[in-house]
């Protein structure tokens, strides 16, 4: 099991502490912790459910890794399992391809153990694995690296006070563009209102005004997508240690990396990804958006009718 000093410990969990780990995963003796058989169970089980690969069979390790191997966590968070794949993966796709494919089944698929939702992720860099608060192997049945406890006065929104000041200028962008999507999404519906009462003529010219306004919504989708993957790349391109060693011992690129990993985690927090996610399910479509689509987004969003359904003074 690694270890790192006391003074090189950079908390990455945005949760309060709780007094222990979650007693619905682990089993406890003492201040020693093992995965419960039913839980470990029940991953394997789900990873057998994917269609495209044989998972277990091919990892060369499993990891149970995030805030459930710690005991700063929330009712909400997930059970993260990450497997380091052999080099067997079939050549008709890249790596990346194969890691896209496994969660986007487990997210059209979701599975859940303890009352928690499974994410899987297929890690490609397993050096990464050790910039983790907390890592498990569910093959051995051993820590990596933990179980990480930290004291109950713990604040995560005083740890992260600079991250918090910086989320301001990395989701100004996100913003304007979700606030020109809502605008669009109401142009839209007022459209689309106005329509049933007007001639037939000038029915066919509002018709072709919703279509620009599909237009118009499928673009701001696509620059919040865009968002998105550089959220992520900025994510990635700092948790890229070359070994183990360096993921343990170099304090600069330890902190960079629960930086970088405590915004994503606020960003996920705020539902930026989540909206976003879910916004972008819908440009995968063949048809792009639609109508149906249109009426998703307003309830995503929070659209009110084009403003319609405000209190009366």
């Amino acid at each position: 099991m690694f270890q790192l000093a006391t003074h090189m410990i950079r908390e990455a969990t945005i949760d309060y502490p709780q007094k222990d780990l979650p007693s619905g995963i682990w089993d406890k003796d003492g201040e020693d912790y093992k995965l419960k058989p039913k839980v470990k169970g029940e991953i394997l089980k789900a990873l057998r459910q994917y269609p495209g690969l044989k998972l277990v069979d091919m990892a060369k390790e499993i990891h149970f890794i995030g805030s459930a191997t710690t005991n700063m966590y929330d009712d909400t968070s997930d059970i993260d399992v990450h497997l380091i794949v052999n080099s067997d993966l079939p050549k008709d796709k890249a790596p990346e391809e194969w890691q896209k494919d496994v969660r986007k089944f487990y997210k059209d698929n979701p599975q859940t153990v303890a009352g928690r939702h499974l994410e899987f992720f297929l890690q490609l860099q397993p050096a990464q694995e050790y910039m983790a608060d907390g890592l498990y192997d569910l093959e051995t049945d051993e820590w990596i690296k933990g179980p990480k406890k930290v004291p109950l006065d713990y604040d995560p929104y005083e740890r992260f006070d600079s991250v918090l000041d910086d989320i301001k200028d990395v989701v100004g962008e996100a913003d304007e563009l979700l606030g020109e999507l809502k605008r669009d999404v109401i142009d839209y519906k007022t459209i689309k209102d106005a329509i049933g009462r007007m001639p037939k003529d000038v029915k066919q010219r509002l018709k072709d005004k919703m279509g620009q306004k599909l237009g118009d919504i499928e673009k701001d989708i696509e620059e919040l997508t865009k968002t998105k993957e550089e959220w992520t790349d900025m994510r990635r391109e700092a948790s890229s240690p070359a070994t183990p060693e360096q993921a343990l011992k170099d304090v600069e690129l330890v902190k960079q990396w629960h930086d970088n990993n405590a915004l994503f985690k606020f960003l996920d927090r705020y539902q930026y990804m989540r909206i976003i996610s879910d916004l972008e399910d819908m440009l995968e479509d063949d048809e792009g958006v639609t109508d149906k689509d249109v009426g998703e987004i307003e309830d995503l969003l929070g659209v009110m009718n084009g403003g319609k359904e405000q209190k009366e003074e």
